[in-house]
């Protein structure tokens, strides 16, 4: 088979998902022509598909020494870069490609998601507007200017934006159904209106809070909140809708419309003035309240919850990207042995869960993983405790949105919903936020809860 034949024929695999047979292929191709500047760079796209983004790396650096002039094979270098969290050295790249193509979109995207990995938002929105100017319906951009607006605290825009994420694929869970989507007109008593969680639990606790919202505004229509079983018990201690739909179960009578419930923030017009923020909207049964109570009262000193992990998502590389900055280990907490009894608020079908059994020296942890069957059980266990300090997951939100006095420990490439620069949270007034100042820099955000600790110490356990 004739070189070119052999790369077009790669090429067909590759698109049909047989990555591992699609790079031997390349392979093939690279040995019969090493100067082949397609091949190198369809080999290192190959190689970055299959995890190994150190082989892509090198791979579109031979596609560039082969082909210096083609913006595409130095923007690629910048994606693989971003895959080894060399993100000022990608940052670089697509600057590179800019010099070489200043309308090259897929450069400007992802210097802007370059941008944003760097808390550099303003001239992250930018560059998206940029390649927004350039191609008006790329949803990559409108998608990563929504993220940079609201890390900015330009909500309006910003959850005007983020409708983008179905286009983008960042949209979670977009569910079928044959009623209408309701877009914010006005709702009759004809009307019955499901707000459905499309994403994790945690933006569903975050974002619950507009459903009552929803109802006021419109209280002749029904309005109903369907959530994943785990969250039902809890969900259903929140006032002012109709009812709670558990997803799989039959929907109530008289559905009209559907919503996604991260829309509901664009569609009543959310700022930062007038985000909902009461105290607590979840409540924790009291006679269970009691018995964790009890069950701590013999341990001494403040008694914290402790949560230092997210879910490893392997199957989902970007987001499991995001876990793996967010995430801590155990052992990163020795410096906190002593000052306190806490209390592990891991689940316990996470892996980093068995960490509880092997602390820091000095470190007393009480599991209780078995206990947490629901969100409900775990918001009595997290309503008996003093104070949770936890990374940012959905044990955050949990414990904010039931007014407990919660310490939230942020990589550096924060979430948008936390804003850029903030130690408090608009969304949650118990919040306390404490951020990487450096990516990766677990040990100072350690040292400053300590610092917060401190100023506790009478609670403190006897040194």
């Amino acid at each position: 088979m004739h070189v070119e034949e052999l790369f077009e024929s790669a090429i067909v695999t590759a698109q049909d998902g047989k990555y591992v047979a699609a790079l031997i292929a390349m392979q093939e191709v690279l040995l019969r022509d090493p100067k082949h500047a397609r091949a190198w760079n369809g080999y290192a796209m190959l190689a970055g598909k299959l995890g190994n983004h150190f082989v892509a790396l090198t791979g579109f650096d031979q596609a560039i020494i082969c082909d210096p002039s083609n913006p595409d094979y130095v923007s690629n270098r910048g994606f693989a870069l971003m895959d080894l969290d060399k993100i000022e050295m990608a940052l670089a790249a697509f600057e590179d490609t800019l010099k070489i193509k200043p309308d090259h979109t897929a450069a400007l995207v992802n210097r802007g998601n370059a941008l944003r990995r760097l808390r550099r938002e303003q001239e992250a929105v930018e560059s998206y507007r940029r390649a927004i100017e350039i191609n008006p319906e790329l949803a990559q951009a409108h998608f990563g200017l929504a993220t940079a607006l609201l890390a900015l605290g330009h909500l309006k825009e910003g959850f005007s934006e983020f409708e983008w994420r179905w286009k983008n694929g960042s949209g979670g869970i977009e569910r079928e159904s044959s009623h209408k989507r309701w877009r914010g007109e006005p709702l009759t008593k004809r009307d019955g209106l499901l707000i459905y969680g499309e994403q994790g639990i945690g933006d569903c606790i975050q974002f619950a809070r507009y459903a009552p919202l929803v109802k006021k505004r419109w209280p002749e229509a029904k309005v109903y909140l369907e959530v994943r079983p785990m969250f039902a018990r809890l969900a259903k201690t929140m006032t002012g809708i109709d009812g709670i739909c558990q997803v799989g179960d039959t929907l109530p009578d008289g559905i009209t419309h559907i919503v996604p419930i991260l829309s509901l923030p664009h569609i009543l017009g959310t700022d930062l003035d007038s985000i909902p923020s009461a105290p607590s909207y979840f409540h924790a049964n009291s006679d269970a309240v009691k018995v964790w109570e009890k069950t701590f009262s013999n341990l001494p000193g403040l008694k914290v919850g402790l949560c230092w992990a997210g879910r490893a998502r392997p199957n989902q590389p970007v987001a499991d990207a995001i876990d793996q900055r967010r995430s801590m280990k155990l052992a990163d907490f020795a410096p906190l042995a002593g000052m306190a009894s806490f209390v592990s608020l891991m689940e316990v079908t996470n892996p980093a869960a068995q960490q509880v059994h092997n602390p820091p020296d000095g470190l007393k942890i009480v599991d209780c993983a078995d206990c947490m069957d629901d969100l409900y059980a775990t918001a009595a266990l997290i309503t008996s405790l003093d104070l949770v300090i936890t990374v940012d997951t959905a044990i955050a939100h949990l414990a904010a949105s039931l007014g407990k006095e919660t310490w939230m420990l942020a990589r550096f490439d924060t979430c948008w919903r936390w804003l850029t620069g903030r130690s408090d949270s608009p969304w949650y007034p118990t919040m306390r936020i404490f951020t990487q100042p450096q990516p990766g820099d677990w040990a100072s955000v350690v040292e400053s809860v300590r610092d917060g600790l401190q100023g506790r110490k009478h609670l403190f356990l006897a040194a």
